[in-house]
């Protein structure tokens, strides 16, 4: 298959035969893709002997260390060993076989995981993964890695502002009524931009994975192991279970009427993860956080899409692995959720904005 992989591609899964034992077989499976500009970054199956496992290329980029699309954090999370000491009992980081660099790229394998059982998950187990991903965020850090994300929802809502107006004037055709629909929210946020981070304040940060939803998370029988590191940093608490509830529905992971099930009971074991780690805070002030959190992150994903143009449907079911209609779907459960909730949320006429 390497005649038909990019340069950067070949390159890397070169450099990843060299580093284990048995090599790299020659059917290598390109499954996934993302980025451009700043970041971009391919997942592939493959074998070395008769292991299966997973390479995973981020290719490199000219920007300081704590920016949002790090080519160097996910490389840098496995191989210091700051991450595995730090992770809560419950939580674990995918077996990691191999790291190395190319000219262009990080290079990871990883053991092949299973993932097969996403669409089966219940309510408890997602109420289970956001206590422990809690007890992770809430944990103090004296000795913060010089490889993590800073700003992430900082950035976020940069590059979200930024786009805005041009997704307001020209929306693709197939998500245009729903830009329609969430206009008020895209107006009052370039209105006053800061205000979410104001909002924000209100909780303390703290160490986060940042894109911790179905597919990045593995159920090994009792440990749950996390992948995709590539934006973990710090972040206001909350960004883990706000990420767990949207992405999964973008991604078309939850039943959309279970979308509002899958909130509540995220945010409930969020809130018990938070209490587990001996943090006070306040249960209604979290919520408010993840939930304006999930605004944004909705925000941005609008905006994200619309840059497929004409190829929105099917770019965006090629990714997600469901029909568009279905996506949809989802993503009409996620406005009946929390558009009512964007208005109070990004209003300075409320109280204490």
């Amino acid at each position: 298959m390497s005649g038909d992989l990019d340069g950067w591609i070949v390159d890397g899964l070169a450099a990843a035969a060299a580093e284990l034992p048995g090599g790299l077989a020659d059917d290598v499976e390109q499954i996934h893709g993302s980025g451009g500009g700043t970041f971009s970054s391919t997942v592939l199956r493959a074998r070395s002997g008769d292991r299966p496992v997973v390479v995973k290329l981020v290719r490199r980029n000219d920007v300081p260390a704590d920016h949002l699309f790090s080519w160097r954090r996910e490389l840098d999370a496995h191989r210091t060993g700051w991450l595995a000491d730090r992770l809560p009992e419950g939580l674990a980081l995918a077996p990691c076989l191999a790291t190395t660099t190319t000219d262009e790229a990080a290079v990871l394998v990883l053991d092949r995981i299973d993932f097969d059982d996403v669409g089966a998950r219940t309510e408890d187990w997602y109420h289970e993964f956001a206590r422990r991903l809690a007890r992770l965020s809430a944990t103090p850090v004296d000795d913060p890695p010089d490889w993590a994300s800073h700003h992430f929802i900082e950035e976020e809502l940069r590059l979200t502002v930024e786009a805005a107006p041009g997704l307001m004037r020209s929306p693709a055709v197939a998500i245009a009524e729903m830009v329609s629909i969430w206009s008020p929210a895209y107006e009052a946020l370039l209105a006053a931009p800061d205000l979410p981070l104001r909002r924000l304040a209100a909780v303390p940060v703290g160490f986060q994975h940042l894109d911790a939803f179905s597919r990045n998370a593995a159920d090994l029988g009792g440990p749950i192991a996390l992948i995709d590191w590539a934006y973990a940093g710090f972040a206001p608490l909350g960004a883990d279970a706000a990420a767990m509830v949207v992405i999964n529905a973008l991604y078309g992971d939850a039943e959309p009427a279970r979308v509002p099930e899958l909130r509540h009971a995220v945010v409930d074991g969020y809130l018990a993860g938070v209490r587990d780690s001996g943090v006070t805070l306040d249960a209604d002030v979290l919520a408010e956080a993840i939930d304006t959190l999930c605004v944004l992150r909705w925000l941005r994903f609008l905006t994200q899409v619309n840059e497929a143009g004409p190829e929105i449907s099917g770019v965006a079911s090629s990714i997600a692995g469901h029909a568009f209609e279905h996506l949809v779907r989802e993503w009409e459960a996620l406005t009946a959720l929390f558009l009512p909730r964007s208005e109070e949320l990004l209003s300075e006429r409320r109280g204490g904005g």
